[in-house]
This record gives C-alpha cells, structure tokens and sequence, in this order.
C-alpha cells in the first residue's frame, strides 16, 4: 500500500507539472493523439486489479495532452488492469467448432491469404503465426477463399462464418483502444465483399466500414509521432504508416463513390504521401501513396467549391504525367477511373449552370458526352487488363463497383456511342469474364443487355431481316428491359449466363 500510495503522488505531481506548463494543442485530432506505447498493445484477459505504475508508465504520463478525458483515462490505465472478454478465444473456439482449422481448408485459407495479401500486406510473416495468434485475420481469409472457392461459396459454411465474422467486427467496432490486426481485419472488410451473394443480400456500407477503420486507426495510432519520424521507421511504426494510408485510399474512394464527405480532412492526408520515401517502405507502398494522392486530388476538385473544371482537369492530369510513365497497371486504372467520376462530375456540372436552350450549351453537351463515353470504354479496357478468368476475383470491391459504373454509363448514353457494336462487345467481354467468380456487380448485366438491344436495334435498322441472330442473342441474356424489374430480380436471375440459374441457399 505504501508503494501504491508513493506511486499515485508522484503521478499527481508530474500531472500538476505537466499542466502548469499551459502547452497549447496544435494541428487536428488526426495528428495530435496521445503517445502512449502502452495503447498500441491488445489487452490481456485478466481481473480488474491495482498495480503498480512503472517508471515507464510514469513517464508516458508526461507525455499526455491535457485533454481531461484523455488524462482521466491514461491515469487509471496505470492504476488497474484492463478487462477484456476473451473474444479472439470465442472466435477461435467457434471456428474449431466448424472444422475450419483442420487441414481440409489449408488450400482454401491459403487462396484467401494470396488474393488479401497482394493488395494489402499482412504485418505478419507466416501464415502459422496468422492462424494461431490473429484469428479474425484468419477467418478473413477463410471466407476470401471460400468466396472464390465454387464448390464452397453461397453454402451455409460461408453464411455462417460471414455473420460470425460480422458479429465479431461488431463488438470491435466498440472496444477502444483495438490492435493492428483487427484493424487490418476491419480494412479488409472495408475493400472486399466476402459475403455471399444470396437473394435479398443487404450491402455492408463499406464508406461508415472504412469510416470505423480510419477512427480506430486515430485512437490507436500515434500519428503525430509517426508523422514527424522523418525517415526513422522502424517495422512496427511503418506497418502503422501503412495501415493509416491504406485506410485513408479505401475511404476516400468510397467517400467519392457515395457523394458523402471524408472523416479526414484531405490537407492532412498530403503529407502521407510522402512518407514511404524514406528507406525500409517498398514499391507497393509506393503504389498505394500515389493512388491515394491522385483521390485527394479528385476529392479536393469535386467537393471544394472554389476548384474550376479545368483545374481539376490539371491536377487529374499532372499526376498522370507524374505516374502513369511508370507503366503500372494498378494506377493506369486508377488514373482511368478517376477519370470517368471527373468527366460525368464535370458534364453534370455544365447541365446545371448552361441554359437549356442555348445552341452553344448543346454543341458542348455532346462534346462532353463523347468525352465521358470515351473514359467509361477505357475502364472497361483496364478491367480487363487487370484480371483474367483465373485471377478476377482478386479485386476489392470498389474496382468492380466502377466497373458497373462504367457499365450503366454506357448504358445511359448508348444513344450517343458511335461504334456500338464494339462497345456492346467490350461489355460483353467483361460480363463473360466475370461470370465465374461472380465478382461483378449484377447491374452491369443489366446494362449490357441495354446496349445489346441497342446494337440489335441497329443492326435491325440496316437490314430487313436477320437470319438467325445468334451473336445477339446471348444465351441467359434477359428479355426484360425494364431496369427496376430486372434489377430487383438480380440476386436469383441467371445473369451468370451459360453456369445455369443461381441457386437459392
């Protein structure tokens, strides 16, 4: 007791030092976090218990911003032990209870790993050490190999697993402060679609999923430290640099992809770009920094009301002289999605302040429309350059949500497409591509079957009579052109062609 109560005045002595010195707090709360090691470290099963602060713990306490919660807080982490409820033990149990860590899903768990990993590294070096330190890591890549596994995906194994992992990302979501694994898991369940694709599915938001990510990653993270290390990074504090820019790339995407506005000021994310200069960060982070300054670029263009289209048109542009040089297919696409979202921003944009009846605003009209076309082709090229029948699923969602984008654009502005037999067969050769792994957006179905009717409409138009079409009816293509009624039919419609109609679980 002497000890505690010695301890506890010296803890009070350096709080009235520390804020006695009246310290102003500068920047935002994304990069002035408290930086306190003992945060960043998963919490231990155990009883709520008094012990006694270390010379460590004393010393962090000097470091501490006088936030009043914040110092609340910190002061009762030194004087007793955290209570956890053993989640990661829960899950390993059920997941063992389901057989999935026996050797009969060792080749799925790996496909999973090999798909997650090549676009998001795991801060882990084996796969043992996955398997039997981080389970929800684990149970991640088990569903992104039953997902792309035929025989196993839409079962009940995927169904309850996709919930389980649900679930337990739930009680996640509300644990404060929560370790880089779970919150790989959380950016991984941001980018992909694991679930199955059942009639009536429900999408999981991945722009309030990454919102949690980049949250968690701010009260987890000393950012204002790692931010200011200048090259010093050792491998903890890169894999935290990583996981904060790739989190920010994957919610700024959806951010612009759902018209809602990002939990993290862009100026504050320019600096992040920088940092994988530095010796110790690879080509890949690389990548990913000069994707996420390319979505900055395009956040800051449509959502600051002072940009001009043709700023943001230089700035798209000037970073695709910077980059696309380099010939990397990942920001070639990028760059060409990027490109269709500032084309049809800018052609909604010239509608709302050119008057509807100016000859001049027509001329510019068509002129825009031609333009967007153009960018909704090249994706649709890109795509295909990306993934071949092998490897399609091995794309996070957002890639194939602006592929379907592309999609209903052309299917919006068939009217206006100069070559639309081509076009039709462009999109053709993407929906016969994705049929496989079912990793398309069902409306793309849809959209083609639109430009199909309109590529047959034409060919109709220049010859009386068609003998036994074939090549445009399209076995499974659907009759019903109406895009409500089709599109609510999606889920069980046999829009995956020649496989047969989607089984019902």
């Amino acid at each position: 007791l002497d000890a505690i109560e010695s301890s506890l005045s010296e803890v009070k002595e350096l709080l009235k030092s520390h804020l006695s010195n009246n310290r102003s707090m500068t920047g935002d709360p994304v990069n002035e976090m408290p930086r306190t090691s003992s945060n960043l470290n998963p919490r231990k099963d155990s009883q709520a218990t008094m012990h006694v602060p270390s010379e460590k713990d004393i010393s962090a306490t000097t470091d501490i911003q006088p936030a009043p919660i914040t110092v609340v807080r910190h002061v009762g982490s030194l004087i007793t032990e955290p209570v956890t409820t053993g989640e990661n033990d829960s899950l390993r149990g059920n997941m063992t209870e389901m057989g999935l860590d026996s050797d009969n899903f060792a080749s799925v768990f790996q496909h999973g790993f090999d798909q997650i990993s090549s676009w998001y590294p795991f801060p882990h070096e084996t796969l043992t050490d996955l398997k039997q330190n981080h389970p929800l890591l684990f149970a991640m890549c088990l569903l992104a190999g039953i997902r792309a596994t035929a025989g196993l995906n839409r079962t009940n194994l995927h169904i309850t697993l996709h919930s389980l992992v649900k679930t337990h990302l739930g009680k996640k979501a509300l644990d404060t402060p929560i370790d880089i694994s779970t919150i790989h898991a959380m950016l991984i369940f941001s980018a992909w679609s694991f679930g199955p694709l059942v009639p009536g599915g429900r999408y999981i938001d991945s722009w309030l999923m990454s919102s949690t990510t980049i949250t968690h990653c701010m009260l987890s993270f000393p950012l204002s430290e790692l931010v200011s290390l200048v090259g010093l990074y050792d491998e903890t504090s890169r894999n935290m640099c990583r996981m904060w820019i790739q989190a920010s790339l994957v919610h700024l995407k959806y951010a612009i992809g759902t018209g809602r506005p990002s939990v993290v000021p862009c100026e504050r994310l320019h600096q992040w770009t920088e940092i994988v200069k530095y010796p110790g960060f690879e080509t890949f982070d690389q990548i990913i920094a000069a994707e996420l300054k390319l979505y900055i670029h395009l956040y800051e263009a449509i959502y600051h009301t002072g940009s001009s289209v043709p700023e943001a048109w230089e700035m798209v542009n000037g970073w695709g002289r910077k980059y696309l040089g380099e010939g990397n297919n990942i920001l070639r696409w990028a760059h060409s999605c990027a490109s269709l979202i500032l084309s049809r921003w800018e052609l909604a944009k010239q509608n709302q302040v050119m008057s509807p009846d100016s000859l001049m605003r027509n001329e510019h009209i068509n002129v825009l429309t031609e333009t967007v076309i153009r960018h909704a082709q090249l994706v649709l090229r890109e795509i295909l350059v990306l993934c071949t029948a092998d490897t399609a699923f091995v794309r996070p969602s957002y890639d194939y949500l602006l592929t379907a984008y592309a999609g209903v654009t052309l299917a919006e502005y068939c009217s206006s497409i100069s070559d639309v037999h081509a076009t039709y067969t462009l999109m053709e050769d993407v929906r016969t591509q994705a049929r496989i792994p079912r990793s398309i957006e069902g409306v793309f179905s849809w959209a083609t079957n639109v430009v199909q009717k309109k590529a047959k409409d034409f060919l109709d138009s220049k010859m009386a009579v068609v003998p036994e079409d074939t090549f445009y009816s399209y076995q499974g293509s659907v009759a019903d052109w109406a895009p409500f009624r089709f599109i609510d039919s999606m889920p069980a419609s046999d829009w995956d062609g020649m496989n047969g109609s989607m089984q019902q679980f």
